[in-house]
């Protein structure tokens, strides 16, 4: 299927460039990309066991734990993929 997406400049070129270093074309860099993120997200609707919080100033939400382990996700995917500006990445 043929298909129009839209995203920022810098990001299309460092999608490009790293699909070219690691030899696939960006469609297939795209396809796989939406694939990882697909297959995480069907998996992260399991239902979470409930948690202690011991030692906290407040307790945390389980929406609030399943966004910040989303974020921390998306950060070490793109740190795999050579996309981040951490220095220490």
């Amino acid at each position: 299927m043929r298909t129009t997406i839209r995203m920022k400049a810098d990001l299309a070129r460092r999608a490009k460039a790293y699909a070219k270093r690691t030899d696939r074309t960006f469609t297939e860099l795209v396809e796989d990309a939406l694939t990882d993120l697909l297959d995480r997200g069907s998996k992260s609707s399991a239902k979470l066991p409930e948690l202690t919080v011991v030692g906290g100033k407040k307790p945390i939400s389980v929406e609030a734990l399943k966004r910040s382990i989303e974020q921390m996700d998306l950060e070490d995917d793109l740190r795999r993929l050579g996309m981040t500006n951490d220095p220490a990445a």
